[in-house]
């Protein structure tokens, strides 16, 4: 411990980003467009034959509209549907990747889980010459928590029987060891 103290000194704060990242440009985007906030919803829109593709171009401006206009979406915009030179931003390197960043109305609103749940069911898959897949704050928080319940009853199938064990032998008996556990029941 004290051989290593006087290192958080000499340590110096930094980025984690690297600056030419898509992730990199896409905040750029963000911050140029005057959006200040993280989208609560990104479809990454994957095209074989590239997004500026003609038909895959059409497809992805069709999503784009057809996102915008579901209840509850306030903003949706893409890599097709980008004014001006921003759209560049919401396009991978190789050109066969985009993005559209949703915006939910009123995201703090308890039903907003159901209707980005919604969303992402009704536009995620293969959409013509689109792959579609969900990213974002919503699908980051639903994979947080189905992880979270998968490792609780894990730990809770080893937890419990290995308790009953110890009880056992603590107690020396079935019916003292259950005790604590019939308490902890009520």
């Amino acid at each position: 411990g004290a051989v290593g103290s006087g290192l958080f000194g000499m340590l110096g704060g930094g980025g984690f980003t690297d600056p030419d990242a898509e992730s990199a440009r896409a905040a750029d985007f963000l911050a140029a467009t005057g959006t200040t906030t993280v989208p609560d919803m990104v479809l990454l829109v994957e095209a074989a034959a590239g997004v500026d593709d003609p038909a895959v171009a059409a497809a992805g401006r069709d999503l784009t509209a057809a996102v915008a206009a579901e209840p509850g979406v306030e903003r949706a915009v893409s890599y097709w549907s980008a004014a001006g030179g921003d759209g560049p931003a919401l396009r991978s390197t190789d050109g066969r990747f985009a993005l559209v960043l949703i915006d939910l109305a009123d995201a703090d609103a308890a039903d907003a889980d159901d209707r980005a749940a919604a969303i992402a069911d009704r536009y995620t898959g293969t959409r013509g010459p689109l792959a579609v897949r969900e990213g974002g704050a919503h699908a980051i928080d639903t994979a947080i928590g189905e992880q979270l319940e998968s490792d609780l009853l894990r730990a809770e199938a080893i937890a419990v029987p290995a308790t009953l064990v110890l009880l056992l032998i603590v107690f020396g008996g079935l019916v003292a060891s259950a005790l604590p556990v019939v308490v902890a029941a009520i």
